[in-house]
């Protein structure tokens, strides 16, 4: 038996995009990666190009469907094209401030007002395109939990010390 839970529900996620012509949205990480597609998206590792193949969401790769948890996460006040909400499924691989999801579909677009730099027709635009609604960002994750449940807190890992990427510094000499 797997100590994974297991959801008979939808996962609410929130994420940016790039905004293209015509409302498309993009990955913000990986630009020349396809565009998010009206209804279900299915994930797939694009590094598995140079390494061996597998399914997405792999636990030791970074491919997935990316989604914060929260849609208070600071990361999403950083003036992005787009902001909005998801529905994920399948198999998700959970971390301290998001997941990584094998299917998930745009459920929202969120009017971020002046934090956007993007004018609001085109949030019109990509909402058409998606067939979703554009919300006020204070109501998007209202409008998220029509579809999707929010994971629940004790499946979230804890924030956990990143480890040093540079050597300390040396000592000085005597």
């Amino acid at each position: 038996m797997s100590a994974a839970p297991d959801f008979a529900s939808a996962v609410a996620g929130y994420r940016a995009w790039q905004l293209g012509p015509g409302g498309v949205l993009f990955p913000l990480a990986l630009p020349a990666a396809p565009p998010w597609e009206r209804g279900v998206n299915r994930a797939r590792c694009f590094a598995a190009q140079h390494r061996d193949a597998h399914e997405a969401p792999a636990p030791d790769c970074m491919c997935g469907l990316h989604a914060l948890h929260r849609p208070d996460d600071r990361r999403l006040e950083l003036g992005h094209p787009a902001v909005g909400a998801i529905a994920a499924w399948g198999e998700i691989e959970v971390y301290a401030g998001g997941f990584r999801a094998e299917y998930g579909c745009i459920i929202a677009i969120a009017d971020q007002g002046s934090r956007s730099t993007a004018p609001l027709a085109r949030f019109h635009e990509a909402a058409r395109h998606y067939g979703v609604r554009v919300v006020p960002f204070a109501d998007l994750e209202t409008e998220a939990s029509k579809f999707a449940l929010a994971l629940p807190d004790e499946v979230i890992p804890p924030l956990t010390t990143a480890r040093r990427l540079l050597p300390a510094p040396a000592s000085p000499g005597p």
